[in-house]
């Protein structure tokens, strides 16, 4: 979505050639740029890195009320959404950031998949690589059985449609 003219043009021949179309965002972009793209998008997976404003913040670098006012508007547009949330454990791991996924998820009317992404360290040769270094420690790795955890402590709370991407973890 930072190059939003572009995607519109990509997705605007995708959609002549009858081809399946799927934007991955941060939601991080003026909504006039998703209002533009919506009606050529199937699908948009869809981050959301943490539900704490101060810890998205930091850790991003972005503050999370354009990501959410824009997810609430696709949602009430009837866009077909994947909401993806990466889990790091010792940073959103905790019941707080459940709950709060969990009263998400359960106001948009469109019920998405909850894709949760456990935290896997397959970045951090790259960040070396482009000299994007972290002062901070590298965080763990999350363990399979804590991302299954987490799962099920989201269907107790009422997120029917959990799902694990176990895909990175060993």
């Amino acid at each position: 979505m930072m190059q939003a003219s572009f995607v519109l043009e990509v997705l605007s021949v995708a959609r002549v050639e009858r081809l399946h179309t799927c934007v991955d965002t941060s939601g991080f972009a003026p909504w006039s740029d998703f209002a533009r793209v919506l009606p050529y998008v199937d699908l948009f997976l869809y981050d959301l890195k943490d539900t704490d404003a101060r810890r998205h913040q930091a850790n991003t670098g972005a503050d999370p009320g354009l990501i959410l006012d824009n997810l609430g508007r696709l949602d009430r547009a009837g866009a077909n959404l994947t909401l993806r949330c990466p889990i790091m454990p010792g940073v959103n791991d905790n019941e707080e950031h459940f709950r709060e996924l969990s009263q998400l998820w359960k106001s948009l009317a469109t019920a998405p998949v909850m894709e949760i992404l456990p935290h896997h360290r397959m970045g951090e040769a790259k960040r070396e690589r482009i000299g994007k270094t972290s002062a901070n420690a590298p965080l763990p790795q999350a363990r399979q059985q804590s991302a299954q955890g987490w799962a099920s402590r989201l269907r107790t709370l009422g997120v029917t449609r959990v799902e694990l991407n176990l895909s990175h973890l060993q």
